[in-house]
């Protein structure tokens, strides 16, 4: 069985580090091929530092599908989609290819949303994402 599994949480919740565990356990239990996807890898430099860029977003997030496009055409057994996917929207096209490519979709919410989680996870976000917008994507969190 193929499975596509779509992290879904704010910034600072600690996605990235679960979908981490979950390759990683996934490749040594199974012995099979992974892959994460994320719309973050478009903003790493070749020498390793996230700079991010508000007007590239739409390339970021052109090139995590296109990569998870890539991964199911080849079969990899387990893709990981490692964004914020607040939004049904924002999932959908991932959950379109997937059913196109015969994946089972898992989904895996990563924290809460009240004002003391958004306060933790604006502290410890690695991308510098403004606290005002954490707020905005917990608000629309479907």
């Amino acid at each position: 069985m193929k499975y596509l599994l779509v992290m879904r949480g704010l910034p600072g919740a600690g996605k990235s580090t679960y979908a981490e565990r979950v390759l990683d356990l996934f490749r040594k239990m199974y012995d099979t091929t992974v892959c994460s996807c994320s719309a973050d890898k478009y903003f790493v430099g070749d020498d390793g530092v996230y700079r991010f860029d508000h007007t590239k977003l739409g390339q970021a997030h052109g090139q995590c599908k296109s990569q998870a496009r890539s991964a199911m055409e080849v079969g990899i057994n387990l893709i990981v989609i490692d964004n914020t996917n607040t939004t049904e929207r924002e999932m959908e096209p991932y959950v379109s290819m997937a059913e196109k490519h015969g994946y089972k979709v898992k989904y895996k919410v990563v924290g809460k949303l009240d004002e003391d989680s958004v306060n933790e996870y604006f502290s410890r976000n690695i991308h510098g994402v403004p606290l005002d917008a954490i707020k905005r994507m917990a608000g629309r969190f479907q």
